[in-house]
């Protein structure tokens, strides 16, 4: 919804500024259409920078585990795979909800310190170069926006929610986990 033209663009202008940088990075786009793929893969191609792009990934948690750094609209869903799997973001919501809605999905993965938040507005090439590019460079950075997988102490991404939840209903129900009063 907007996103594929912007961040093609901050990364083809990041490239080009920055000699040496194709060589160090690699692109996994998708891209929402087969137009879209063939669009970003010729300018991804034209400042050589090695890139997989596809209109549609079907495997998104194995997509995002590749990831350093993951460049994304703020959905619930992909907000919800995000803490998860612990992945450092780049969030940029879409801008035309009128509840604004994605930024609130995101708020959790920001107050962590796990994502950064750039209102579409402001994902301009120099926005794009310090938030996505300065980032996957900086190793130290990374590691601070990426707890570690068996780090519990997040508040968001708890991977055993689902039996955290049944626990806790369990328990302030009164009743075991077979159903009978305790």
């Amino acid at each position: 919804q907007g996103l594929n033209a912007l961040a093609r663009a901050g990364l083809v202008a990041a490239v080009r500024a920055r000699p040496g940088l194709a060589s160090t990075l690699q692109v996994l786009h998708a891209a929402g259409t087969d137009a879209e793929a063939d669009a970003a893969r010729a300018d991804y191609a034209a400042v050589g920078l090695a890139c997989h792009v596809t209109a549609f990934i079907a495997a998104v948690g194995a997509a995002y585990q590749t990831a350093d750094l993951v460049l994304c609209r703020g959905g619930a869903g992909t907000v919800a795979e995000l803490a998860a799997l612990r992945r450092p973001a780049v969030v940029v919501p879409y801008p035309h909800h009128a509840d604004r809605q994605q930024f609130k999905n995101a708020e959790g993965l920001v107050a962590a310190g796990q994502a950064t938040l750039v209102e579409e507005g402001a994902l301009d090439v120099a926005t794009f170069r310090r938030e996505v590019v300065d980032v996957l460079l900086d190793p130290a950075a990374l590691a601070r926006r990426a707890p570690a997988p068996d780090d519990r102490t997040s508040s968001v991404g708890n991977a055993d929610g689902a039996a955290t939840i049944a626990a806790e209903l369990v328990r302030s129900n009164g009743t075991s986990a077979a159903g009978t009063a305790s």
